[in-house]
């Protein structure tokens, strides 16, 4: 398996590999991004392509190509393997398929039933002629996103899935069936044994679900019609409507938060146009696509969230709205908006007189449909400027309603931009479209955001102690953070002078001083740089490469390294002095605290040791 590793990452590139899943800037000689892993404005996560190495110097994560992949995918060791194995065109050795993960098991099911679903479209003429005739779409497209179809009938799927082998357990997990003894308590296992599952989509177009590498982990299924769904009840005769869509439940493979149906197509286009079209159902993205509208994707079955912003705002900070143009559409606009602005998103709005961008497209016809909607597109407006617009036609003259509206309907947006600058924008504008002075809209908006302070009454006395020792404890923690952070910095810068040997003897003589002051582990590390055995593992090497990572970035050239290490060096010293006191601060405190006649004289030995260190600070 090592050697499976080594090659893939010798034929990978790193840089590829994690452009293609957030964006990256030239930095230099290296590249820089805002980090994927925790929410920032200003680029903190580099990737050096000479030490083959990412690393974020705000949140300390970092690693080579296989560690991001585990990070960036939620994955473990082995699956991150296989995903950089397929990439790479490596095939990997010493796998024994007999003895595959859980995950592994659940991914297989989904991959056929998937092939299940298309087997069966393929089979159905009426079904392939409805998504074609009815709903617009080219059989090339059908292809691409695999659509299927699960045929009428309880056990179809169940029944297929169990001749490959796969458990009723395996089955369940991956969401495909149902239980019965789950849908009604009262039924006892006796009564049904073998027969308590049932498909979980009949009579349903199918779409699969896929995580951002492209693997399939759900499915949305669309009814095809109400008298297949039910064909052996007359439809004077049903008094349940089904569902328009249903989805997959939550299972270890999936949760609908972090999936964005299309992500794993859509991800490229939406670097390289540097925006992402957001739209509300399956088809809409499909048809978008289809459309030549590539960066395109749609929130499967569930509100836009915090989770699927981060993985949008890895690739662009542009997202283009459109929802359906119904009261439920309008409200998930609202919240989704709101949850955009907040996280520095910016946000136009499409404005098209059909339902949705797949009826826009479907009904102007193949050639005019494509073109009507990428118009439409190219026409979207910031959100702010959308509603200054509906305002200015809804009440022309009358500027008092007309600046009591925007009061009431565009404050609540600018209150979600965290950017001064950008407000300071739209306070300019709003004073020109309204007719009022700037000052006032300010002093409106001030208004606006203020709210009365609640006194937090109910922190517990647990807690308040908690608060306490904290608080008392606070400048040691202070004097340990900024005494490990120098620590890093030596080893970095000389790790770096090592790399190109540029260490000179004033600086070697000083080494084996800053050894028996620092803490253990940077000892370690520090006297295993120089040692000749060189007794560094993986792990330890991956800390350097990214201190050395960080050195660079921060100095010029070798001559500023070598010329800080000194001012660094005694600095330590400092801080390992300042380190010595607090403590003794706190023994000093600890022992008045108790009151004992037997600790008068530690108390005058830790006062004379505190004063002295004092001094020599």
């Amino acid at each position: 398996m090592s050697n499976n590793v080594d090659q893939i990452k010798e034929r990978l590139d790193l840089v590829d590999t994690i452009s293609s899943y957030i964006k990256l800037e030239k930095a230099g000689l290296n590249y820089k991004a805002c980090c994927p892993f925790h929410n920032e404005k200003t680029p903190s996560f580099f990737v050096s392509p000479s030490k083959n190495i990412w690393h974020c110097f705000s949140c300390s994560m970092g690693g080579d190509v296989i560690s991001f992949v585990m990070e960036i995918e939620h994955i473990e060791f082995i699956e991150a393997l296989k995903i950089l194995a397929k990439r790479a065109g490596i095939e990997l050795m010493n796998e024994d398929p007999r003895v595959r993960s859980e995950r592994d098991r659940l991914f297989a099911v989904l991959e056929e039933a998937k092939n299940f679903y298309k087997s069966a479209l393929s089979k159905n003429k009426a079904v392939l002629d409805y998504l074609i005739k009815e709903r617009g779409l080219e059989i090339t497209t059908v292809k691409e996103f695999e659509i299927g179809f699960a045929q009428d009938g309880w056990r179809n799927l169940y029944d297929y899935l169990r001749q490959k082998n796969y458990s009723d357990l395996e089955i369940e997990k991956a969401g495909l069936i149902i239980n019965k003894l789950q849908t009604n308590p009262k039924l006892q296992i006796q009564d049904y044994k073998q027969n308590s599952f049932y498909d979980r989509f009949r009579s349903r177009v199918m779409f699969p679900i896929n995580d951002q590498s492209g693997r399939t982990v759900a499915f949305g299924g669309r009814v095809f019609n109400l008298e297949v769904l039910s064909p052996s009840v007359p439809k004077q005769n049903q008094t349940t409507v089904p569902a328009k869509y249903i989805n997959s439940p939550e299972t270890p493979l999936y949760n609908k938060s972090k999936v964005l149906y299309g992500f794993d197509k859509a991800k490229s286009e939406i670097i390289k146009n540097n925006s992402c079209v957001l739209v509300e159902g399956y088809m809409d993205a499909v048809m978008s696509h289809q459309a030549g509208v590539k960066n395109t994707v749609a929130a499967s079955g569930t509100a836009l969230t915090p989770e699927h912003l981060n993985l949008i705002s890895r690739l662009t900070k542009k997202v283009i709205m459109s929802f359906d143009a119904d009261e439920a559409g309008i409200s998930a606009t609202k919240r989704s908006i709101d949850l955009l602005l907040s996280r520095g998103f910016e946000v136009n709005v499409v404005s098209i007189k059909e339902k949705d961008p797949a009826d826009l497209i479907k009904n102007l016809g193949r050639e005019d449909g494509p073109l009507a909607w990428q118009k439409a597109l190219s026409a979207s407006l910031h959100i702010i400027d959308f509603y200054l617009n509906f305002l200015v036609q809804k009440y022309g003259s009358d500027k008092r309603a007309l600046a009591r509206e925007t009061i009431k309907i565009i404050f609540p947006y600018l209150l979600s931009v965290s950017n001064e600058m950008e407000r300071s924008h739209w306070f300019k504008k709003i004073a020109n479209v309204a007719d009022i002075k700037e000052d006032s809209v300010w002093r409106e908006f001030e208004r606006a955001k203020k709210k009365p302070l609640k006194e937090n009454n109910f922190v517990s006395g647990a807690a308040q102690n908690q608060n306490a020792r904290w608080s008392a404890e606070r400048d040691l923690t202070h004097v340990e953070k900024k005494r490990k952070d120098i620590e890093e910095r030596i080893i970095a810068v000389l790790f770096s002078l090592h790399l190109r040997g540029l260490i000179g003897e004033e600086v070697k003589n000083k080494i084996g001083d800053c050894e028996k002051i620092m803490s253990l582990e940077s000892a370690t590390i520090l006297n295993s740089v120089f040692s000749e055995k060189n007794g560094l593992n993986e792990k330890d090497l991956l800390k350097l490469k990214s201190l050395a990572l960080e050195a660079e970035l921060i100095y010029n050239n070798a001559e500023e390294m070598g010329s800080d290490l000194l001012t660094l060096f005694e600095g330590l010293k400092k801080e390992e002095k300042r380190e010595r006191r607090e403590i003794l601060a706190r023994d000093i405190k600890n022992l008045e605290k108790e009151n004992k006649t037997e600790n008068e004289n530690i108390i005058i030995q830790k006062v004379n040791e505190f004063n002295k260190i004092s001094k020599e600070i």
